[in-house]
């Protein structure tokens, strides 16, 4: 489903579509994270890096909907594009997620031209960010080697050829370090790796009406129960006996921290904490 799109557009870009000229000193940076809500919490350090090297460039950054609002107040990105998913429910899932990103190509990035372009995905590209990537019309194009990983090289065979600057497969390193190989990828030394979520004055008084009754001499922990993957998630028990535990050795307040859709498992864990 990612696969064949993708070879497509490299085809396409190789053999029958204008190439930019590579700019020295990018003006403009298009960089594709559309992942999950952590993926995008552990690509600002990326950003920043990207803002400190080139100053002067203007970054965009292509996500999902739901996650636009932690990059909104991030000083290193100049402009947000949210990829929204093709209302089409007749058509296979697969299928909906290919007209979403031909649909966003067609309307938010034809036409544009980019000095630079950057897909961060380290492990298999399921989103389709390469084949955006590939046909954006951009100077140079950066990612990781479909040898990353060997699922990486079953399901994204052939990816590297959409890429001008490929990062090279390494040793096992934090998902910080492995966008941030990037920079380095591109002949710069990092010189900070820390995440970077920019609250607003607005996001400070929430939080202080929030927690005006709450007791100092208790503990605050934050349980988010959330995960795309089952495989990701902690069962309720688990949650329950880790509470306890810390409970041990501290007086603990814990607050359960869920999307909508998961307000009856917060309200299942709510009840073990009683």
């Amino acid at each position: 489903s990612v696969r064949i799109p993708t070879l497509l557009a490299i085809f396409w870009r190789k053999w029958l579509a204008r190439t930019e000229e590579v700019a020295a000193t990018p003006r403009s940076i298009l960089v594709f994270r559309l992942d999950q809500l952590g993926d995008v919490v552990l690509t600002t350090p990326l950003l920043r890096e990207l803002k400190r090297m080139y100053p002067d460039a203007r970054c965009t950054v292509v996500v999902q909907p739901a996650y636009r609002a932690v990059l909104t107040t991030n000083h290193s990105v100049d402009e947000i594009l949210p990829l929204h998913e093709v209302k089409a429910k007749w058509l296979p899932a697969r299928a909906r997620r290919l007209a979403s990103a031909l649909w966003f190509y067609w309307t938010r990035l034809k036409g544009r031209c980019f000095d630079l372009a950057i897909s961060p995905r380290w492990d298999v590209d399921e989103s389709l960010a390469t084949m955006l990537c590939v046909l954006t019309n951009a100077g140079r194009r950066v990612g990781h080697s479909e040898h990353a990983s060997k699922a990486k090289r079953r399901v994204n065979g052939g990816f590297d050829g959409a890429f001008d600057v490929i990062v090279p497969p390494g040793p096992l390193r934090h998902e910080v370090d492995r966008n941030l190989a990037i920079i380095e990828a591109l002949g710069e030394r990092v010189e900070d790796r820390r995440l970077e979520i920019c609250l607003t004055a607005n996001d400070r008084k929430f939080a202080s009406e929030l927690l005006t009754h709450h007791e100092r001499r208790r503990v605050l922990v934050a349980i988010g129960i959330g995960g795309r993957a089952a495989g990701r998630k902690w069962s309720l028990k688990s949650y329950a006996e880790m509470i306890a535990r810390l409970n041990q050795h501290h007086v603990v307040q814990p607050i359960i921290v869920c999307a909508r859709e998961e307000e009856a498992e917060a309200e299942k864990l709510a009840d073990l904490l009683v």
